[in-house]
């Protein structure tokens, strides 16, 4: 998680990223995955959200 935390704040178009689901809870187990939220400036969402596969295969072992 922290990966993706030095990754998603060092880009300037990354308005707020946030955790959802049971991290965002406070109730993560074993098998608990990470859901993430990011805001990014309208102007680049639809770029953001086409390269998002791309992205995180630079965060490590991510299965989807």
């Amino acid at each position: 998680m922290r990966t993706i935390e030095q990754d998603l704040v060092a880009d300037k178009n990354v308005l707020a990223v946030f955790y959802g689901g049971s991290i965002g809870k406070e109730s993560t187990d074993l098998y608990s995955d990470i859901d993430l939220r990011v805001v990014v400036r309208d102007a680049v969402f639809e770029k953001f959200r086409e390269n998002k596969k791309k992205r995180a295969a630079n965060w490590g072992q991510v299965l989807f």
